[in-house]
């Protein structure tokens, strides 16, 4: 939960949006990120803790509305 939290507040994102769970010092994140540098970020910020010796990234990047209507009027 810290993690999570830690997330939230550095990144200054809605605490639902990141969901963090480790298991043997693996942590495996997992929810929707605006962009690739926010799915970095929290990569980053996660694998500096020195409790975790690896990071499973499966973020997922949220399509922005402006890309979805030029998809839908192309």
């Amino acid at each position: 939960r810290r993690l999570e939290d830690a997330l939230t507040w550095c990144l200054e994102m809605e605490p639902w949006r990141i969901s963090v769970e480790v298991e043997k010092g693996v942590a495996h994140l997992s929810g929707r990120v605006p962009s690739p540098e926010y799915a970095r970020e929290a990569e980053d910020l996660i694998r500096w803790h020195p409790e975790i010796s690896n990071v499973v990234n499966r973020l997922t990047i949220e399509e922005r509305a402006s890309a979805r209507a030029e998809g839908l009027t192309a």
